[in-house]
């Protein structure tokens, strides 16, 4: 199974903490309050399920680490961050936005290439 198929069946299935802290770095920051803007130009998701989205990005983090770099996570975080705020702007609710979401991260960067570095197979011995 893809791992971003599987992000997605953890949030339909509200599998995922909401009280997941607020996600902040590499150009991109998550808050259930404060304004959207900010002098250092970061992409400012403000949404009242700021943990739920925070949690998409952690588990983005993990999915995608082995291609994310010095070189590209501005990038990568700012444009999760755009892709939030453009579902909210076209009004979807929080599992409408992580769906979205998970959608343009694949159709963007590709698929996650992190895999465990053992198999299923492995556990057997």
């Amino acid at each position: 199974m893809n791992i971003l198929h599987f992000i997605l069946e953890l949030a339909q299935n509200h599998l995922y903490n909401p009280n997941c802290e607020h996600f902040g770095g590499a150009g991109l920051i998550i808050t259930d309050k404060g304004p959207d803007t900010n002098s250092h130009g970061d992409v400012i998701v403000v949404h009242e399920d700021a943990g739920t989205l925070s949690w998409l990005v952690y588990c983005l983090k993990a999915a995608y680490q082995k291609q994310i770099f010095y070189g590209n996570k501005y990038e990568f975080y700012t444009s999760v961050g755009s892709f939030m705020n453009e579902a909210k702007k076209e009004g979807k609710n929080t599992h409408k936005i992580i769906e979205e979401v998970l959608y343009k991260v694949e159709k963007s960067f590709g698929p996650p290439t992190n895999k465990p570095d053992f198999d299923k197979d492995d556990l057997n011995k």
